[in-house]
């Protein structure tokens, strides 16, 4: 009876590590990430293309949290530092081009979802972003702020290469119509396309 009651209690111990080993397992695993890319921006906007050409190459840093299973929020910043030319439209004598300074910061944020395929994990976003910013003459001595609200989607592959920390390519999709604060200019699209890679960091 003695030895009989040992394995009933060894049983009962070996089921509740099973069970508890599982749960420890998932309550341990990274709830929130972040990332930082760069990649090719390509314009959408002839005029912005014509000013600034194409591709330009934004920074983007963005931090995400899951909330309820594959579903997350996110939060990120992408910075565009960007020197062009444009060319005046009725010059006083010939065709004369002057350089111009782009500093422009959006702040973004929404909602994101991920699923598992094997070791690699796709993710899926949308949201809104602001964009503010600074475009200069600097031989004129001129600027104009620029402000914009706008909407984002993008898409992203998470492949791991040691522990938490992932290669991470993203495709990004922006549709932005800023207006600029001087009277009389109008919209400017700043939207585009971003194709880039970077590195994240789950914890």
């Amino acid at each position: 009876m003695r030895g009989w009651n040992r394995g009933l209690a060894g049983i009962v111990l070996g089921a509740a590590v099973g069970v508890a080993a599982p749960a420890s397992a998932q309550s341990a695993a990274p709830r929130a990430a972040v990332w930082v890319a760069a990649g090719a921006f390509l314009p959408t906007g002839d005029v912005f293309s014509d000013a600034y050409g194409r591709p330009q190459w934004p920074l983007i840093v963005q931090g995400e949290v899951r909330i309820a299973g594959p579903v997350g929020l996110f939060a990120g910043v992408r910075r565009l530092s960007r020197d062009g030319q444009t060319i005046a439209e009725a010059p006083v004598a010939a065709e004369a081009s002057y350089p111009l300074e782009l500093r422009a910061t959006n702040f973004r944020f929404g909602a994101t979802a991920a699923w598992g395929a094997g070791r690699i994990e796709v993710a899926a976003g949308a949201g809104a972003e602001y964009l503010t910013g600074e475009e200069r003459w600097p031989t004129a001595d001129l600027s104009s702020d620029i402000a914009a609200w706008g909407v984002l989607a993008q898409g992203s592959v998470h492949i791991p290469v040691w522990r938490h920390l992932a290669c991470l390519g993203l495709i990004e999709y922006s549709w932005l119509r800023a207006q600029p604060t001087e009277a009389g200019l109008a919209r400017v699209d700043l939207g585009g396309i971003t194709l880039g890679g970077g590195i994240l960091l789950r914890f």
